[in-house]
């Protein structure tokens, strides 16, 4: 049992067991405590706001862990789907890690419900990396210049044209970054057939951006390539593919 359930499983407990003993903590949204005793009833027994608090807490956590497993499920299923791009690694010990990190588990979300099917694509010494999976880039993602300053330059040269946004800041409001150009080409489309149809913007070094340009990964009658496109240009076909690390737990 993780400590979020240990948690739930005391509040079900206090709120079945000891309704008139202890009560739900407002100013801190959350912790019980069990030296506060309610004003508003005799002998400090909880009045119905303070029942109604505590059970609203409860709902609220139940609430939360139900979310947490269907993303879970969501994660495993896919990663037993398609064992080719993780076939050394324990879902176990991927999930322990998730677990114990809830802001990987947010940015998770963020993807899947964005449409980037993420699933692990790759590990190393000391971290696993999800990333955008899709077969395609994700349909939300596409018509979206490479960064801030191609957006700026998107709506100079494009006055009456609204902007789809940018790769760079969408990867970040998700907690994740663009996946590199190493990982697209030697690792991600050695494990499968992406980008048929779509291109998808890549995390370019400095020295390239700083040209203009920008890279973009495909696959096409000439195999799977990473070549330059300008950073502000913005088609129907063009979107990205985001990577998120994942701390492995030191033994």
């Amino acid at each position: 049992m993780t400590l979020r359930n240990k948690d739930v499983a005391f509040a079900l407990f206090l709120q079945s067991s000891m309704p008139r003993k202890l009560v739900y903590d407002k100013e801190l949204d959350g912790p019980l405590d069990p030296s506060r005793k309610s004003a508003g009833a005799p002998g400090g027994d909880p009045t119905e706001a303070d029942r109604v608090s505590l059970g609203d807490a409860v709902r609220k956590v139940l609430s939360e862990l139900e979310l947490q497993t269907a993303l879970l499920g969501k994660l495993k299923a896919r990663f037993e789907a398609h064992p080719e791009r993780h076939d050394t690694v324990n879902w176990r010990e991927v999930q322990t890690v998730l677990e114990a990190n809830p802001e990987l588990l947010w940015s998770l979300n963020e993807l899947e419900a964005k449409g980037h099917e993420p699933d692990l694509y790759h590990e190393d010494e000391n971290n696993y990396y999800f990333g955008t999976c899709s077969k395609e880039s994700p349909r939300c993602t596409l018509e979206t210049v490479y960064d801030a300053e191609a957006e700026k330059k998107f709506r100079r040269k494009h006055p009456g044209k609204a902007s789809k946004g940018n790769a760079e800041d969408f990867a970040a409001a998700m907690g994740a970054e663009l996946m590199s150009a190493d990982h697209y080409l030697e690792v991600l489309q050695k494990k499968g057939e992406f980008d048929d149809y779509s291109w998808s913007w890549l995390k370019t070094p400095e020295d390239i951006r700083a040209t203009g340009f920008a890279l973009c990964g495909l696959r096409d009658d000439e195999g799977v390539r990473v070549r330059k496109s300008k950073a502000h240009s913005s088609y129907d076909y063009k979107g990205f593919r985001a990577s998120l690390k994942v701390p492995k737990i030191k033994a």
